[in-house]
């Protein structure tokens, strides 16, 4: 266990004893203070007459006294934020979504609401940035109702973030190097947990995470390579939060003709690219018939793919209504703590204004959690 850690876990097992001149444990504390308290403390335990505290000084005291001084560091690390250190990361915010929402206005009315909740004492109970985090996401959401709106605490990130280079546009030029081919993406498979055939012939592909790109090919030819004979295809979305690819709808392709259009995606200046299937694609498609497995968190890139292919009438979808996250999102930095992510392009089918955004993608066959797989296998089995 880590010495903080280790430290607070001392602490809360003996908080009966500590003296009132320090908080209890998980409450800030200041260091000058906790000198006192560890010098109070440690009288108390040498005075007391007290047998059953006489045992604990025994079996603990040693502990607590070797623990003082990493629990000074504990402390220090968590002294509440003040209104100087949270106006300025609301105020850059509020410029941010002003300057980069994919839909002008909006973008506007959302920055003037979050400022006017914010002045009304919205994140009056934050203390840390963990804090502005989870409850300045809130608060965004909840004015913009937009799953690609939120405050992200990520130190490293942050500091990255405002050290990115800009093109002439003053966009930030992204690195996607880390996401697409870094550590995490390897120890995850790229997203594919799980390829095995189920009983009956059936394929079946957990993908948690589009992750896309020529690193990950082999494996996407590997995992299609496994199911490319099998009656039908399940590819299970439940657990998948979204991703991306760097090289083209890759997976969609396996499904579709090349250079069908998929998705036209447009940005806040008005510009439109044209989402297709890949031409380069050398394996076979998929004949058989596609399920597609989806739960109220599938989100993003997992959503694009089972809407096209639903759209496209060339896939069933299985499950509860999807999240409704539709738009790309963009990170910008706010401080040496956090970013934000704001909705910087839109999604819509070609020809039309439709896409997924808050509604979420509607299941063809809808059912309890848990019951998704099964009913897939049922539905199958039902068809041929």
């Amino acid at each position: 266990m880590p010495a903080g850690l280790r430290t607070k876990a001392i602490l809360s097992r003996h908080s009966n004893l500590l003296p009132a001149c320090c908080p209890k444990p998980g409450s800030s504390c200041d260091p000058a203070n906790f000198i006192l308290f560890s010098r109070r403390y440690l009288q108390e335990l040498c005075t007391t007459k007290n047998k059953v505290t006489m045992y604990r000084m025994q079996q603990s005291g040693l502990l607590i006294t070797a623990a003082l001084f990493s629990v000074l560091t504990v402390f220090a690390q968590e002294a509440p934020l003040n209104v100087k250190e949270i106006n300025p990361a609301v105020e850059k915010i509020a410029a941010q979504l002003r300057a980069h929402y994919v839909f002008e206005d909006k973008g506007h009315q959302i920055a003037a609401a979050w400022q006017e909740a914010c002045k009304k004492g919205a994140l009056d109970q934050v203390r840390s940035w963990q804090a502005f985090d989870s409850i300045g996401t809130r608060l965004l959401r909840s004015i913009g109702h937009d799953r690609h709106l939120y405050v992200r605490y990520d130190p490293a990130l942050a500091r990255s973030l405002q050290q990115v280079r800009t093109d002439t546009s003053g966009e930030p030029e992204e690195d996607d190097a880390l996401f697409f081919e870094g550590p995490a993406a390897r120890d995850r498979n790229y997203g594919f947990e799980e390829v095995r055939i189920l009983p009956g012939n059936l394929g079946y592909i957990k993908l948690t995470q589009f992750n896309i790109s020529v690193k990950s090919l082999a494996v996407a030819y590997a995992a299609m390579q496994l199911v490319a004979n099998t009656r039908a295809l399940i590819i299970d979305l439940r657990e998948n939060h979204g991703g991306g690819s760097n090289i083209g709808p890759v997976m969609e392709s396996y499904f579709l003709p090349a250079n069908k259009p998929l998705l036209e995606i447009k940005n806040r200046a008005g510009n439109m690219e044209t989402l297709k299937t890949v031409p380069w694609l050398t394996q076979d498609k998929y004949k058989g018939p596609l399920y597609i497995l989806v739960s109220k968190t599938t989100a993003s890139a997992a959503e694009a793919f089972t809407y096209t292919l639903q759209a496209s009438k060339r896939a069933t979808v299985v499950g509860q209504r999807s999240a409704g996250a539709a738009n790309m999102n963009t990170f910008y930095p706010v401080n040496d703590h956090v970013y934000v992510s704001i909705s910087t392009a839109a999604p819509t089918l070609p020809g039309t204004h439709q896409n997924w955004e808050q509604e979420g993608v509607q299941p063809d066959l809808e059912t309890a959690a848990g019951q998704e797989l099964q009913a897939a296998e049922e539905a199958i089995s039902k068809a041929q």
